[in-house]
């Protein structure tokens, strides 16, 4: 694919997990629903980085984010997804990252501005 919002990237080493491995076919073995995640346009907001992260404790609960403050949850592994939009008193920049801990708790992590 050509445009001129596409960066050419060069992966120099890639290495794959057991589980990981298994987790990617299991999700593309699967009948599930896919979700457009809004990125915005290029020329706006650079290139955009959404993020995913599935729940360790039940894989069915996946969640993702976009830019600036989307945020994504399915509980039936892809199948369905709701949508958020996110707020801070601080406000909300950057490409969000999501991280799920041992627990299942997830964490959506974003640049604010303190001083407004």
């Amino acid at each position: 694919m050509t445009s001129k919002y596409f960066m050419h990237v060069k992966i120099r080493q890639f290495s794959t997990h057991a589980l990981s491995t298994a987790l990617l076919f299991a999700v593309l073995t699967a009948t599930a629903q896919a979700v457009k995640i809004h990125e915005g346009p290029a020329f706006k907001t650079g290139i955009c980085e959404p993020s995913i992260a599935v729940d360790p404790t039940n894989p069915s609960n996946i969640y993702a984010g976009s830019v600036l403050n989307n945020f994504y949850q399915s509980t039936d592994g892809g199948t369905t997804w709701t949508t958020e939009t996110l707020t801070s008193p601080y406000g909300v920049w950057g490409d969000p990252v999501l991280h799920a801990d041992r627990s299942g708790r997830i964490y959506f992590f974003h640049l604010s501005d303190p001083e407004g």
